[in-house]
C-alpha cells in the first residue's frame, strides 16, 4: 500500500497533503505556487510512492460549478496523462 496524495488546487497557491505509506496519518506537505506544481509532482510522486491521488473538487453551495473547475478539470487530466496507472479521484470541497 502507498500513500494517498491529496490536491487541493489554486489559481496561484496549491496545497498539498500526504498520508503516510501505511494510510493511517495524512499530514499537510507543502503550498507550492501552481505555475511549478506539475514539475513539482512529477519529482515527488514516484519518489515518495504514491499510488492514489485525490483532487478536491469544489462546488457551489446552490449546487453550480465553482470558476476554478476549469482549471481543475484541466490539471487532472493532465495528471492522468503524466501518471496513467495511478486512480485519481475528485472529493467535493
Amino acid at each position: 500500500m502507498g500513500r494517498i496524495l491529496a490536491i487541493d488546487y489554486g489559481g496561484r497557491r496549491t496545497g498539498l497533503a500526504a498520508t503516510d505509506p501505511d494510510r493511517i496519518i495524512a499530514q499537510p506537505l507543502q503550498a507550492v505556487d501552481t505555475t511549478v506544481l506539475t514539475p513539482f509532482l512529477k519529482d515527488y510522486i514516484p519518489k515518495n510512492g504514491v499510488d492514489h491521488i485525490v483532487v478536491g473538487y469544489p462546488v457551489n453551495p446552490n449546487g453550480g460549478e465553482n470558476p476554478i473547475l476549469r482549471q481543475i478539470k484541466l490539471f487532472s487530466d493532465n495528471l492522468r496523462r503524466l501518471f496513467p496507472d495511478i486512480p485519481l479521484d475528485f472529493y467535493d470541497e
